[in-house]
């Protein structure tokens, strides 16, 4: 009998095309025939709870790692869940404004943005998430709920003194690139959410694979020794995974799961 096997698959890019928004019907069925032989799903993203669609639960993954490790679920019992403590929320939001930064916080069950921001890069942001159906709030509500958080840097010349900011309060950050950084608490990551289902299942490194595309995957390729890269994502990314499979529109996953005889 073949080795039970954990996957790990990051959502957009991967799971989601990012040319039609749509999951391939091949990735659909080669996950269901993964598990029907036996192995684990999980989907291992940076998006919140909040952020999983209905149409990714309707694929019947055995657990999810969101937030970059700060919320681990495994079927609909959640094993962990780390949040930014609340008496720090209106400071961070001060800090941010007084930084020129346009923030995404990230809750579990929903997103909170300044909806009176006259930045017109907010409000688009808005507006498309609102028509993605994604639960949509207000900083003022009062049921803001940090778990990480989203930023874009208006004035690079405000870095240095954000990074000090973060470090100093006990967070760490993920450089997403064209001045966008990804906050979360310090010591999570897709990797230390891989690590907790790895001793959850019981289940050595070597048997785990990782699917994704972009730097926000770097933790998952380095920590996994069977990375998995899309060849739309970040082609310099190639230097740490395993293997580079076909593009997600592509029959990418489908193909790579054959490579690993997996399905």
């Amino acid at each position: 009998m073949t080795q039970k096997k954990i996957l790990f698959f990051d959502i957009d890019g991967t799971l989601i095309s990012e040319v039609n928004n749509e999951i391939p019907e091949s990735t659909k069925n080669a996950l269901k025939k993964a598990q029907e032989n036996g192995h684990i799903t999980i989907i291992n993203t940076g998006r919140t709870r909040a952020l999983v669609e209905p149409r990714l639960e309707d694929m019947g993954f055995d657990g999810y790692i969101c937030g970059c490790g700060t919320y681990i679920e495994v079927n609909g019992k959640v094993l962990y869940h780390k949040s930014i403590e609340k008496n720090k929320y209106k400071e961070i939001i001060n800090f941010l404004n007084e930084n020129e930064m346009e923030t995404i916080i990230e809750g579990e069950k929903a997103i909170f943005m300044d909806y009176d921001s006259k930045s017109k890069d907010v409000q688009a942001i808005i507006k498309n998430f609102e028509k993605r159906g994604f639960p949509m709030k207000p900083y003022t509500s009062d049921e803001l709920y940090f778990d990480k958080f989203f930023a874009t840097l208006k004035n690079s010349d405000k870095l240095e003194n954000i990074v000090e900011y973060l470090e100093n309060e006990g967070f760490d950050y993920i450089d997403r690139g064209s001045n966008n950084i990804e906050v979360v608490p310090k010591g999570h990551s897709k990797a230390t959410g891989m690590e907790f289902l790895l001793n959850y299942f019981n289940l050595k490194k070597e048997n785990s694979y990782a699917f994704g595309d972009s730097y926000n995957d770097t933790a998952m390729f380095e920590f996994c020794p069977n990375g998995v890269l899309m060849a739309n994502g970040e082609k310099d990314l190639s230097k740490i995974v395993k293997f580079v499979t076909k593009d997600v529109d592509d029959d990418g996953i489908q193909y790579a799961l054959q490579h690993f005889n997996i399905v």
